[in-house]
């Protein structure tokens, strides 16, 4: 008689889990990776940190950042003396400009007094300047007027003397407060008495700056930039028939404009 054996089955073991496996390969590359993500980590601090130190020397030096050489750049710079301004500026490439200015007195002359002045200039870098200063030994009493323009290839400037009586603004004295800006008072030329109040807006008015106002603008070269602007914003005479302008009034604009080009010949 035959024994039959009971069938077993067989059950293969499963895995109870899966172990990563890494090649040298691997390896190489995660560990290049790694060591490209440091370095550029390491590269931006150290470019931000050169960034900072750029701008705060701009800042220290008073430098101007051209970022976009077809525009007109401007600062204002800070300045050692009373009645002097003075701008770092950029002039694109493309055109030649002119730095004028213009003047009045007060009240208004009509037609305005003659002087005028300007300074052409080539595209560039400079530091232009404008400066008033008493001339009390002349045998008539005038203020000298200096613009000037200071480059790598230029140093130019023109000198205009203006006769004391048709800016007696130059010759205001400080009598008080008018809000945020300074009450003054004139005095006659013909016997040193005063009595015209007048209140004034100087654009900008350098010492009053904080190192905020000092920063850069940016301006378009086919449109006039004002470096300077000098307004009576209020006007108190001594007679009433002499307060016959519209307020604010213009006594004195400094700008730069770009000369047209010339003509085709025909």
């Amino acid at each position: 008689m035959e024994t039959t054996k009971p069938a077993t089955e067989t059950v293969e073991a499963q895995p109870t889990g899966q172990r990563f496996r890494f090649s040298i390969l691997t390896i190489f590359l995660i560990t290049a990776i790694v060591g490209l993500a440091l370095a550029y980590s390491q590269s931006r601090s150290q470019l931000l940190d050169v960034r900072d130190e750029l701008t705060q020397t701009r800042k220290t030096y008073e430098l101007l950042n051209v970022t976009d050489d077809s525009q007109i750049y401007v600062r204002p710079l800070r300045v050692p003396a009373e009645k002097m301004w003075q701008w770092r500026v950029y002039l694109p490439e493309g055109a030649q400009y002119q730095i004028k200015y213009d003047y009045n007195s007060i009240p208004p002359k009509d037609p305005k007094p003659t002087t005028r002045t300007s300074l052409t200039l080539s595209p560039g870098h400079y530091v232009i300047t404008q400066m008033f200063a008493n001339e009390p030994d002349h045998h008539i009493a005038k203020w000298r007027s200096t613009l000037s323009a200071i480059g790598p290839h230029a140093n130019t400037r023109v000198v205009s003397r203006l006769m004391r009586n048709d800016v007696r603004w130059l010759d205001a004295k400080v009598i008080g407060e008018d809000g945020r800006f300074l009450r003054h008072v004139l005095t006659s030329d013909e016997d040193g008495t005063s009595g015209e109040r007048v209140t004034f807006r100087i654009t900008p008015e350098v010492p009053s700056l904080s190192a905020l106002h000092y920063s850069q603008i940016e301006c378009a070269a086919d449109q006039p930039v004002e470096l300077l602007r000098w307004e009576v914003l209020d006007y108190e005479p001594e007679r009433q028939s002499d307060l016959d302008f519209h307020l604010p009034f213009e006594i004195f604009r400094l700008w730069i404009e770009r000369e047209p080009p010339p003509k085709p010949s025909p």
